[in-house]
């Protein structure tokens, strides 16, 4: 909730959201209202870990965040946003791994996916880069993935 105004100029653009059923934030207060939501860490049933990081840059300028979303069984969902004007140093692939090292060790998580659109290739990039692969098709209609988006996997060994 504290980083809703640095978090706000990064996440209102509308080009993050080309992928994702999801619209920009209308202000710096419904920003803040939807991480209130989150920063409990839990799911309202407590089933789930909702774990968010903010990412900067070098300079220390937030450049967007990182999230995992932990299910009791320990699957654990990945997303990222990142704004364009921080795109091509290697900011996303650096906090994504990084979140994926501290998931792993502090919840014992070692399976993780990633849902994007088949025609993000950006992401799917950058899911490679860090090991992920696709998934076979009969893994997708467990997760209702839609025939528009890729399941993309990785086993974490620590």
């Amino acid at each position: 909730m504290a980083h809703a105004g640095e978090l706000f100029p990064v996440l209102a653009e509308a080009a993050l959201y080309e992928f994702i059923d999801e619209e920009p934030p209308k202000s710096i207060e419904a920003l803040r209202q939807k991480l209130a939501r989150s920063e409990s860490r839990k799911s309202p049933d407590g089933s789930e870990h909702w774990l968010n990081w903010v990412v900067r840059d070098e300079a220390r300028k937030v450049a967007g965040y990182v999230q995992a979303t932990v299910a009791a069984n320990l699957e654990t969902n990945v997303a990222y946003a990142i704004g364009s004007a921080f795109g091509g140093r290697g900011i996303a692939t650096e906090a994504v791994a990084q979140m994926l090292r501290i998931v792993s060790t502090d919840f014992g998580v070692s399976r993780f996916f990633i849902v994007a659109e088949r025609k993000n290739t950006k992401s799917i990039r950058l899911a490679e880069r860090l090991g992920f692969t696709e998934a076979l098709p009969e893994a997708a209609p467990r997760r209702a993935i839609a025939p528009t988006d890729i399941l993309l996997l990785k086993e974490f060994h620590r």
